[in-house]
């Protein structure tokens, strides 16, 4: 979960690098390709990690940087965001992760809030007293499940250099109190309104 953050941080951080709001644009439209590439090889833990950063309120709100983004991008988007949604439990990604064949890497959160609802919500021992082996069942399934992923691996080849980018970028990036610092040293709460047009197109 810790790691969640971090790569949420560092997704904010690199739009918030952007000293322009054309260049923030384009990050932003480019970890939008990335997320959803994270989709199509089924990697709903990046996926939503990236998501995340995105979301973040601090970046919603630069609304001159989003006023350049393209369309398209933005409704790219909105259906990821559909795909990550909390809404029942995660409902919509737990549906995707069913219909994918492995590899996936699952976000290992829609699986920690089914296991704490079966353990809150359903009683260790049945009305007789004896132990309630629906519910061992149902913590059994959950967990298999999370092995089935761990069984198969993506055929693709390692590119030390990405993997330094992530691990480095992740520890370089802005903790939240900087990242609306840094959002509104950009973007300030009373800045008076700019024509869009007046930055490179994106």
């Amino acid at each position: 979960m810790q790691r969640c953050d971090k790569m949420s941080n560092m997704v904010a951080s690199e739009v918030l690098a952007g000293e322009t709001a054309s260049s923030r644009a384009k990050t932003i439209s480019k970890w939008i390709n990335i997320a959803t590439l994270c989709r199509e090889h089924n990697n709903f833990a990046s996926l939503l990690q990236i998501v995340a950063g995105l979301t973040f309120s601090a970046i919603q709100r630069l609304r001159y940087t989003w006023s350049i983004v393209p369309q398209e991008m933005k409704s790219n988007l909105n259906t990821l965001k559909d795909v990550v949604s909390v809404s029942n439990r995660f409902k919509n990604m737990k549906a995707e992760i069913k219909r994918c064949d492995p590899p996936c890497v699952p976000y290992i959160g829609v699986y920690l809030a089914d296991l704490i609802s079966i353990e809150e919500g359903v009683q260790n021992l049945n009305s007789n007293g004896l132990i309630n082996f629906a519910k061992m069942r149902m913590l059994a399934h959950t967990i298999l499940e999370i092995r089935l992923y761990q069984q198969t691996y993506y055929d693709i080849k390692v590119v030390p250099d990405v993997i330094k980018y992530i691990l480095v970028n992740c520890s370089n990036a802005l903790s939240e109190d900087k990242i609306f610092e840094r959002s509104y040293a950009l973007e300030p709460r009373n800045q008076r309104p700019i024509a869009a047009a007046n930055d490179s197109s994106v």
